[in-house]
């Protein structure tokens, strides 16, 4: 053993003696279960023997855990025809002479990494975090895609209320206007008529919907459009009113109720004046309280309410209802804001009546140019 490296050790398990090896391959071969703690080691140089714990008590460097890959430098190995230990220095087996192959490398496998408890702990922490906040953004994002489905629904509603609202102002043929519009038994042939020597132009108006009032009418729901029209009518001259326009429900949908909303009236009013007409007769009207008495009626001030009533196309006359009435304070009501409300009453002209302007008012059929409940 002369010439041995220092600090080298033999080691002899049963008769079986191997060697040199240093103490760090003896311990990790210990570790490894490779050779067992009282197996005894002999230091190169010395003729002692002693259990190889000791020989590592001795050892005072800390103990490094390597990857479990195969060692470097001479190591036991176990030979593959006796299964005997045969130092992997050695060129053949001592126990039966088999040659010993040089050991193969092997790679190096790391273990599962797992994440300390407290790491692992924050990192749920974070996913759970992150995932309230995923799903609070997704209700978010629902949220405002249905407030934005909302607000599309309403423009289409209001474009297509102000469409029918304004038909008969822009429409470019009298079909256009009954295609938009409901048809009650004679519509049609009142539109026809209605329109048959007027020409349909491009209007230079603009229409914008103040408001809309839903209500429910005799015969089906209502809405009530109010339109700000401001432009040049066919005529040429400048106009800035309000008009109001009727739309009802059907069975095929929103229509335009072409008859309210131009105020027709079968019963012409200026043909009714000029021959004093005594049955009571209805009208679509623009009612507005006054104070205008004469003729037939100069002195009943203190007992009857004068009220303007003129039609779409401007025609005037006055009506007169008692103030006692139910008819007279169901329309004192309405008309005391001193406004102008649509209304349809029945009216007619005293026996014997001395002017054409003057009309006794029987009775408020409605508040509305339509029927209602």
């Amino acid at each position: 053993m002369e010439g041995a490296p220092m600090n080298q050790w033999n080691i002899k398990r049963g008769s079986e003696t191997t060697g040199p090896f240093s103490l760090d391959q003896l311990k990790e071969w210990l570790e490894n279960g490779d050779v067992e703690h009282d197996d005894q080691v002999q230091k190169v140089g010395s003729e002692m023997w002693l259990p190889l714990h000791e020989a590592l008590q001795n050892k005072t460097e800390v103990p490094v855990s390597k990857p479990a890959s195969q060692p470097e430098g001479p190591h036991l190995l176990t030979c593959e025809a006796c299964g005997g230990k045969v130092s992997s220095a050695a060129a053949a087996c001592p126990h039966c002479g088999q040659p010993v192959e040089p050991p193969k490398p092997q790679e190096a496998t790391s273990a599962p990494q797992t994440l300390p408890a407290a790491t692992a702990a924050s990192s749920r922490s974070i996913i759970t975090v992150l995932t309230e906040k995923k799903k609070l953004l997704i209700r978010v994002l629902i949220g405002v895609l249905a407030i934005a489905l909302i607000l599309v629904l309403i423009s289409v509603f209001t474009t297509s209320s102000k469409e029918l609202a304004t038909v008969h102002f822009t429409a470019s043929s009298v079909e256009e206007i009954i295609s938009n519009s409901f048809m009650g038994p004679k519509t049609e042939e009142r539109i026809r008529e209605h329109y048959k020597d007027r020409s349909f132009k491009d209007l230079d108006l603009d229409f914008n919907v103040v408001r809309e009032i839903e209500f429910e009418g005799k015969h089906s729901t209502y809405k009530k459009v109010l339109l700000a029209v401001s432009g040049k009518n066919a005529y040429g001259a400048t106009v800035t009113e309000n008009r109001y326009s009727y739309i009802r429900d059907s069975k095929d949908g929103d229509r335009l109720d072409w008859e309210a909303s131009v105020g027709y009236n079968s019963t012409k009013l200026k043909p009714f004046m000029a021959e004093k007409k005594t049955v009571p007769t209805s009208f679509r009207l623009i009612a507005k309280l006054d104070n205008y008495y004469n003729f037939d009626f100069s002195n009943d001030a203190d007992t009857h309410y004068s009220i303007e009533l003129k039609t779409r196309g401007r025609t005037t006359i006055y009506g007169y209802v008692y103030k006692k009435s139910e008819e007279g304070k169901k329309l004192y009501e309405l008309l005391k804001d001193g406004e102008s409300h649509n209304v349809i009453v029945k009216i007619a002209f005293l026996p014997d009546a001395r002017s054409s302007e003057n009309v006794l008012i029987y009775e408020m059929l409605s508040d509305e140019w339509v029927l209602k409940k």
